[in-house]
């Protein structure tokens, strides 16, 4: 699990920024701010007009941060990153949960695109 200080705190910090780098994946939205801390935060948003079931919301949430968490990207210096959840995963999301080889794909590609 990511430890709480890596966790961007979506709805107080990003209010009037503007994001530096802007990265749409097939099923994740990135925007990029700048931060004056020595390591990066990530935060993630996923509509419930997306994903209508709570736990399917923050089952996904899991695999993000957890992804975030072994790859390291929490050490890169004077980013948040926050991540955008589109519609499209509901398709695969929602028929199959445990298949979550695609989404890990995508999001990998995508964070090293960045980072």
């Amino acid at each position: 699990m990511l430890a709480k200080k890596f966790k961007l705190p979506i709805q107080k910090s990003l209010k009037n920024k503007k994001a530096l780098k802007f990265l749409k994946g097939r099923y994740f939205c990135f925007k990029i701010f700048k931060s004056e801390l020595n390591y990066s935060r990530f935060g993630i948003i996923i509509s419930s007009k997306i994903l209508k079931k709570s736990y399917l919301r923050n089952k996904l949430k899991r695999i993000v941060f957890e992804k975030i968490r072994l790859e390291k990207f929490y050490l890169r210096p004077n980013q948040d990153c926050l991540i955008v959840v589109l519609p499209e995963i509901a398709k695969i999301f929602s028929a199959a949960p445990l298949n979550k080889e695609e989404i890990i794909k995508d999001l990998e590609i995508n964070l090293k695109k960045i980072f």
